[in-house]
C-alpha cells in the first residue's frame, strides 16, 4: 500500500491529533483516530493487513472497513 504525501500533522481544540492529505481530488481530514493509526503505521514501511491488525489490536474487519474508507478517499493506494 502507498500513501498520498503532503500530510500535516495538527491538534484540534480537544487536544486529539488530526490528519491532514492533499490527494489528488482535494484535501482530506482524517479525525478518526483508528484511520491515523493505519496512517502512521504505513508511513514508517509498507505492511500487510494482519500486522496492521496486529500492531493497532482492532479487528480485521474493523482494519478492513478503514482501509477500505482511506483508499476511496484517494489516501491509501493498494
Amino acid at each position: 500500500m502507498e500513501i498520498m504525501k503532503n500530510e500535516k500533522l495538527v491538534k484540534n481544540n480537544t487536544n486529539d491529533q488530526i490528519k491532514i492529505f492533499g490527494t489528488q481530488s482535494g484535501v482530506n481530514i482524517i479525525e478518526s483516530p483508528i484511520k491515523a493509526k493505519i496512517l502512521s503505521i504505513l508511513e514508517e514501511k509498507e505492511r500487510s493487513g494482519t500486522e496492521i491488525v496486529s500492531l493497532t489490536g482492532k479487528s480485521k474487519a474493523t482494519i478492513s472497513t478503514h482501509l477500505h474508507d482511506l483508499v476511496n478517499m484517494g489516501i491509501n493506494r493498494i
